[in-house]
C-alpha cells in the first residue's frame, strides 16, 4: 500500500521532533480518515440515487447530489495527499474543497428548505414563493464565492500571515461578508421551519448549524496551514453534514418517519 508523504526535512532532530515510526503512524491515520470518508460518501450518494428513483423523493435526488460530487473531491484530495506535500498540492486540495463548496452548498441549502417547510401549518404567501429557493441558492453560491475570491485574489489562507496589509483586509473582508450571508441563510430557514411548524425542526436546525463549523475550520487552517488535523476536521464536516442528511432523507423517503400532510 502506498503511504501518505509528508516531508520531514525542516524537523528539529534534537529530541523534539516524532520518531519516524510516529510520522508513519499519523501518515497511515490520517490516510485511513480520508479513505473512510470517501467510502461513506460514495455509500450515501448510491443509497440516495437508488431512493431518489424508487420512491420519487426529491430530498433523497438532492443528498446523491451532495455526496456524489463531494465523493469526488475527496477522490481527487486522497490522490494529492498520496503524494510528497508541496505548495502546489496544497493549493490544488483547496481549489478541491472551493468547487465541491460551489456544487453542494446550494444543494444543501435547498434540501435543508425543503425539510423546513414540510409542516401542517401553511406558509405565508412571501415564504411560500417560488423566489425564495432561488434565493437561498444564490445566497449559499455567494458566500461561497466570496472564500473563491478571497483564495484566488490574494494568497492562500494557510499563509495568511504573509503578504500586504491591504491584501489580508481584502482577504478577511471577503470572509466576514461569507458569514453574513451564512446569517441570512439560517434567517430564512429558521422563519421558514417556525412559520410552517416543520416536523423537521430539530433536523432543520441541527443540520443547517453544522455549516458554521466550516468557517471555524477555515479560521483554524489558516494558524495551521494544510495538517492531517485540518483534513480530519473537514472531513468530519463533511460527513455530518452531507452523509448524515442523506441517509434522514431516505429514512423519510421510506415513510420510517412520516411528514406532517398539508391541508
Amino acid at each position: 500500500m502506498q503511504r501518505l508523504h509528508f516531508s520531514l526535512d525542516s524537523v528539529d532532530t534534537e529530541g523534539s521532533a516524532p520518531s519516524k515510526e510516529e510520522a508513519n503512524q499519523s501518515n497511515f491515520l490520517h490516510f485511513l480518515v480520508l479513505q473512510c470518508t470517501v467510502a461513506l460518501l460514495l455509500g450515501g450518494a448510491l443509497v440516495s440515487a437508488w431512493t431518489a428513483i424508487s420512491q420519487t423523493s426529491y430530498g433523497a435526488a438532492l443528498s446523491s447530489a451532495v455526496c456524489g460530487v463531494a465523493f469526488i473531491h475527496y477522490v481527487l484530495i486522497l490522490s494529492e495527499r498520496m503524494k510528497q506535500q508541496t505548495e502546489d498540492s496544497n493549493n490544488r486540495v483547496s481549489g478541491y474543497r472551493l468547487a465541491d463548496w460551489l456544487a453542494t452548498m446550494p444543494l444543501l441549502a435547498l434540501e435543508t428548505l425543503h425539510l423546513a417547510r414540510d409542516g401542517p401549518k401553511p406558509l405565508s404567501p412571501f415564504l411560500n414563493s417560488a423566489y425564495i429557493p432561488t434565493a437561498v441558492a444564490a445566497t449559499a453560491f455567494t458566500m461561497i464565492m466570496c472564500g473563491v475570491l478571497a483564495v484566488a485574489g490574494t494568497q492562500r489562507f494557510s499563509v495568511s500571515t504573509g503578504g500586504s496589509c491591504l491584501a489580508t483586509t481584502y482577504r478577511w473582508t471577503l470572509y466576514s461578508i461569507g458569514v453574513l450571508l451564512l446569517g441570512v441563510l439560517y434567517t430564512i430557514l429558521f422563519i421558514t421551519a417556525i412559520d410552517s411548524e416543520s416536523v423537521h425542526m430539530t433536523e432543520v436546525f441541527g443540520f443547517s448549524l453544522l455549516w458554521s463549523v466550516y468557517p471555524l475550520i477555515t479560521a483554524l487552517e489558516a494558524v495551521l496551514g494544510d495538517t492531517p488535523i485540518v483534513d480530519a476536521l473537514y472531513a468530519a464536516a463533511d460527513v455530518s453534514s452531507k452523509v448524515f442528511l442523506s441517509i434522514y432523507s431516505v429514512v423519510i423517503a421510506y415513510g420510517v418517519q412520516h411528514a406532517a400532510p398539508r391541508p
